[in-house]
């Protein structure tokens, strides 16, 4: 005997499945299934914001409460996508804020936010709570003022990574005097001052605060000050470590970081002054996480820091580490679980390191030597950067066509100087209906180009959506529709 649950059970059952995975073979159960994820579902990632339309998601999930989204390719922080290519947000921001008045989350990853569409973010969604904007480009502080001063129940402002233009530093005086919700604030991108009165008066009346990263110009002689006021901190990054030595800022760091009792994770020490670390050696034992990526810390300095670090689960660090580094984290740090540096040399002790259960190992800017073995864990994970004067990429036309149903399960494929011909492109995309082939070379236009020409780079992407409608200057449309073919 079949039996049937009421939707309200479903959509209850449902709510407990937080795996995109899970959702989507739910909702291929049958059509009732199907109808009830469509309504229940409030979080939807989209990986590639030119794999479908607004429109189509909207009309998928109309009751969508947080939304993450990716623009460019990943390869775009390596300066390998043209400027100009594209992903804008703007016409996601403008049909949500008119289907989705209820929104809460936006996150964004590589894409183009204008101060226009901050302002419509702050005044579409009333009770908006969370914004990132991870590696965004476009912006400026007066778009953030915007978000500052009507988004009443913001929790996080994560501007990770991204190129704000800096037209005031006092866009933080816009959060109103009653704007007590603050959980999160990363502006450790922001390349000039900020109104530090402002900062701290922010920070002293946010009693949630758990994560705090400052950029480089607060200075360290203010440190102390916002760190008293927040001694809940979980999550803490500095602004510059550099001054000239004075005893009375070392004791007011020390007694500082003292009070934080709850301190996991420390970032930042730009230019550091290695006479002030030990002000951070109380904070130490209970640290898990720690980024020295943007720290120009020596050695025999990082040794000392590592070793007091004996929780420590995750570590970024420049190629200053060297083997005394290395040494010291296989000693010290028994829970180390990811290392991430640009080593210069491949050590013996990278294995001891390395042997852990979960270890993850990044390797970058590796010698030019041929690398004849490296003893490691089966389950550890290991990303190998090699950096060569001459591209020498073995994949062409042969192999980009033999894998072109492949390319319909991958989200994306970007090659760059490779041995693939424009003649290639045109026949992956007319095998492949439902791919956007896009080619990029900088001379001629593609009717112009011999069968066999190269192209400099090749994106390939799954998409619903048709054709894109906000192609640059430097990109061609073909006339074949059915092909799918896009060039730039």
């Amino acid at each position: 005997m079949a039996y049937s649950f009421p939707e309200e059970v479903l959509e209850h059952v449902f709510s407990f499945l937080s795996s995109d995975k899970d959702r989507n073979a739910v909702s291929l159960v049958c059509k009732s299934w199907y109808e009830i994820e469509r309504w229940c579902r409030r979080r939807i990632f989209v990986g590639n914001c030119y794999a479908v339309s607004p429109g189509i998601v909207i009309r998928r999930f109309p009751e969508v409460r947080a939304v993450e989204m990716k623009g460019k390719p990943h390869f775009a922080d390596f300066n390998l996508v043209p400027e100009g290519w594209g992903g804008y947000v703007y016409p996601w921001i403008a049909a949500m804020s008119a289907a989705y008045p209820l929104l809460e989350e936006i996150k964004l990853k590589r894409m183009v936010v204008t101060d226009e569409c901050l302002e419509l973010i702050s005044k579409s969604f009333k009770n908006f709570k969370v914004l990132v904007l991870s590696s965004c480009e476009g912006f400026t502080t007066d778009g953030l003022a915007s978000i500052a001063a009507n988004c009443r129940h913001l929790r996080e402002l994560d501007l990770r990574e991204s190129e704000v233009e800096d037209l005031s530093g006092h866009w933080l005086s816009h959060f109103p005097d009653n704007c007590t919700s603050l959980v999160s604030l990363n502006m450790s991108c922001l390349g000039s001052e900020v109104s530090f009165s402002a900062l701290e008066r922010l920070v002293a009346r946010s009693p949630n605060l758990r994560t705090l990263r400052l950029n480089r110009a607060v200075p360290l002689e203010k440190l102390a000050n916002l760190i008293r006021r927040a001694p809940q901190l979980v999550e803490l990054g500095t602004g510059a470590y550099s001054a000239e030595i004075r005893s009375d800022i070392l004791l007011n760091l020390t007694e500082a970081f003292s009070a934080c009792k709850q301190l996991r994770g420390l970032s930042g020490f730009w230019d550091v002054v290695p006479a002030y670390l030990p002000a951070m050696y109380s904070v130490c034992s209970g640290i898990t996480s720690l980024n020295l990526s943007y720290a120009t810390i020596q050695s025999s300095d990082l040794v000392k820091l590592v070793t007091q670090c004996r929780n420590l689960q995750r570590l970024w660090v420049l190629d200053y580490i060297e083997d005394s580094g290395l040494e010291a984290l296989a000693s010290s740090c028994k829970d180390l679980q990811e290392l991430r540096s640009s080593l210069p040399i491949l050590s013996s002790r990278t294995k001891r390191v390395s042997n852990r259960t979960r270890a993850r190992l990044c390797l970058r800017r590796l010698p030019q030597t041929p690398i004849r073995s490296l003893f490691l864990p089966p389950d550890v994970k290991l990303c190998i950067g090699f950096h060569r004067k001459e591209p020498d990429c073995p994949f062409g036309d042969k192999a980009l066509l033999a894998n072109a149903a492949k390319l319909e399960t991958m989200r994306s494929l970007w090659m760059s100087s490779c041995s693939v011909s424009y003649g290639a492109c045109k026949l992956l995309g007319q095998k492949m209906p439902r791919l956007n082939v896009r080619s990029y070379r900088r001379a001629g236009p593609p009717d112009s180009r011999p069968e066999n020409c190269p192209v400099e780079r090749l994106y390939v992407y799954r998409t619903v959506a048709g054709r894109r409608i906000d192609m640059p200057g430097f990109v061609w449309t073909m006339d074949d529709e059915d092909s799918g073919l896009r060039f730039s």
